[in-house]
């Protein structure tokens, strides 16, 4: 995602939070979520409860690294502009390799959303995204004239309703990415001009044992939700506390990570920054359509034969490798061939930073 900084902390981070996604996906776009078990009939299913958790974490953190470097940062057009060609190159070019092999075929419904940069808004990452970036200057007037108590209120006020309220037994509110994503913004932003001055809090979220006791949490919500289930007191969904990006460890947990690598001392490193440069190719490549899922998973992966295997958790870590390199050097060849060239001769004509 666009940052004012090439920090190798943050960047590091970034190449953390995507193969925390990929491992997700491996889990839910697979198929072995439907062979899954939360009554752990088989002995991978805690593995891959545990492995696939990561998602929404995942995601949170993309979004609360935008707030903290873009809130004090002017809007880029030409940022946004390199954005949307990325997307719309990935689609179109997958979809036409997929045509090619006969695993797509071509209709006007297919072309207008392939040409749609934004789709979903209830559920899909990049239409929620894109919007709210387009929201970032509105956001950072806002952010600019608030005063700390107003600013620490604002999110208190919007975690009440759409992360605490919400979990109650039938209370519905109904809530798309854009919405949400502003509220991690404004976090993020929050952590960048203020610091955290309950000791509790600072403890839970801000302290060198913060990531540590998150993570904890976190896995063990996840083995007492499938232990409930076990001794049948309830029929809760095991990821229940972290499934959505607004579920309440999941928010806490985005935040220790975060406050965790963005402390972390380590010494530029242009590895880091240029396998960073490519997580945002990474999630469009193995996320770019179903067709794209299927050959992946289905075709190539084949998890779901595996879910039996006493190596499924080695195979994981293994898959979860190869697609992650597999999509970086897709990128990486992308960025020198294409992407370069083109904003380096053509783009920076007539759109300026």
């Amino acid at each position: 995602m666009p940052s004012l900084q090439r920090q190798s902390n943050l960047e590091l981070f970034r190449i953390v939070l995507m193969m925390g996604i990929v491992a997700h996906h491996f889990v839910v776009n697979s198929g072995l979520l439907g062979l899954m078990s939360p009554t752990l009939e088989h002995t991978n299913d805690v593995f891959l409860w545990i492995w696939g958790m990561w998602g929404k974490i995942g995601i949170n953190c993309f979004v609360l690294i935008t707030g903290f470097f873009m809130c004090l940062s002017n809007f880029s057009w030409k940022k946004f502009f390199k954005l949307i060609c990325e997307i719309e190159f990935y689609k179109i070019f997958i979809y036409l390799m997929f045509i090619f092999f006969g695993e797509e075929t071509i209709s006007i419904e297919r072309m207008f959303l392939l040409l749609s940069p934004v789709i979903d808004l209830r559920t899909e990452f990049i239409s929620g995204f894109l919007v709210m970036y387009l929201l970032i200057p509105f956001m950072n007037i806002l952010i600019r004239n608030l005063s700390r108590v107003q600013h620490l209120s604002l999110i208190g006020l919007s975690l009440l309703f759409f992360t605490i309220w919400d979990q109650f037994p039938g209370v519905i509110i109904p809530m798309g990415y854009p919405i949400w994503f502003c509220v991690i913004y404004f976090i993020g932003a929050y952590l960048r001009l203020y610091p955290i001055q309950n000791s509790f809090v600072c403890f839970l979220l801000d302290s060198k044992y913060s990531a540590a006791i998150m993570l904890v949490l976190s896995i063990s919500s996840v083995l007492m939700m499938l232990l409930l289930q076990q001794i049948c007191i309830t029929t809760w969904w095991p990821h229940k506390w972290i499934v959505d990006c607004n579920a309440p460890l999941a928010v806490l947990t985005s935040i220790a990570f975060f406050n965790f690598f963005r402390r972390l001392d380590i010494k530029p490193s242009n590895w880091i920054n240029t396998i960073s440069a490519s997580t945002f190719g990474v999630f469009l490549i193995h996320t770019s359509s179903d067709a794209m899922r299927s050959f992946l998973w289905g075709d190539v992966c084949k998890c779901t034969e595996w879910y039996n295997s006493p190596w499924l958790s080695l195979y994981a870590i293994l898959v979860v490798c190869g697609i992650y390199v597999t999509c970086t050097l897709i990128d990486q060849i992308r960025i020198r061939c294409i992407e370069k060239p083109f904003f380096e001769k053509v783009v920076s004509r007539y759109i300026s930073d």
